[in-house]
């Protein structure tokens, strides 16, 4: 990958005991912005992935803002782990902030990859009125994994007694792109997450328990992204969920040959284009 967008910092808000902490965070700024883009990762990536996407969307008068989300990447705290998702909605508080500062006449889109966009539908089904618009590719919500019981019971365990056991994630970059070059680099990336703790899998699993049920409460513009290939995740559970979005704010994207990673894709020129083109009208811009 081409290196671009400046790496910065943001001091995320000490709350429910936890101490503040250090978000790592890329942008990439256009020249003459129409609106705002706050950009979330998928489980185990961070915001290296998103730098041809957002040098790109830069110079489709885009100004994007992609952090690490905690857990993930640069930002402070254990890789793979989690006791709780709040500080993941703390981030994106936190970001948005940011890009309110830096741009307080855009409108704001929140664009979010498999985790990350069940992540942003869980948050932004309670604070709706603080965005314009969301794009979610992929969403998480509801994997292929198939754990089995007693591996669950297992983790279960762990959690009560509170020792930290990591699992590894059952997913390779074969599953995420059919780009030769992004999958030697996701292989050898030694900031991408391979392993989670039983904790993160408990803490996650309300996350997507809420973001099911979500849908009606999403009164804003949505954009839902969906490969044809996807291993990963349930396409199909995802279609049946973007059936209960209001109608009158909901656009459905397909894209037949491609895989999970919809940004990384060796076939992705047509997403960026087409989340481009969607915020751009929807930001009347």
């Amino acid at each position: 990958m081409t290196e671009s967008g400046g790496i910065e910092t943001i001091l995320s808000s000490a709350s429910g005991g936890r101490p503040a902490a250090r978000v790592v965070f890329r942008s990439w700024q256009a020249a003459d912005p129409g609106a705002a883009v706050i950009l979330l990762h998928g489980l185990g990536g961070h915001s290296d992935r998103f730098q041809e996407c957002g040098s790109y969307w830069a110079s489709r008068g885009l100004a994007v803002y992609a952090p690490d989300l905690p857990g993930f990447g640069r930002t402070d705290g254990p890789k793979g782990h989690l006791d709780s998702f709040e500080p993941m909605f703390t981030t994106i508080e936190v970001m948005l902030a940011r890009v309110m500062a830096d741009h307080s006449r855009l409108p704001v889109f929140v664009v979010a990859e498999s985790m990350g966009a069940a992540v942003a539908i869980d948050w932004v089904s309670r604070h709706p009125a603080l965005l314009s618009g969301l794009v979610l590719l992929a969403p998480a919500l509801k994997d292929r994994l198939n754990v089995p019981l007693w591996r669950k019971v297992e983790a279960l365990a762990h959690v009560i007694v509170r020792r930290r056991k990591y699992y590894d994630v059952p997913f390779e970059p074969d599953n995420f792109t059919r780009d030769a070059a992004i999958k030697e680099v996701l292989a050898a990336d030694p900031l991408e997450v391979r392993r989670v703790t039983a904790q993160f899998y408990f803490a996650w699993l309300p996350v997507t328990s809420r973001a099911l049920k979500a849908a009606p409460l999403l009164k804003l513009p949505v954009a839902v992204l969906l490969p044809g290939q996807d291993t990963m995740i349930d396409s199909d559970a995802t279609k049946a969920w973007f059936e209960g979005l209001p109608e009158a704010t909901r656009t459905l994207f397909e894209y037949p040959g491609l895989l999970h990673g919809l940004l990384v894709e060796v076939d992705r020129q047509p997403v960026l284009d087409d989340i481009a083109t969607w915020i751009r009208k929807v930001a009347g811009r």
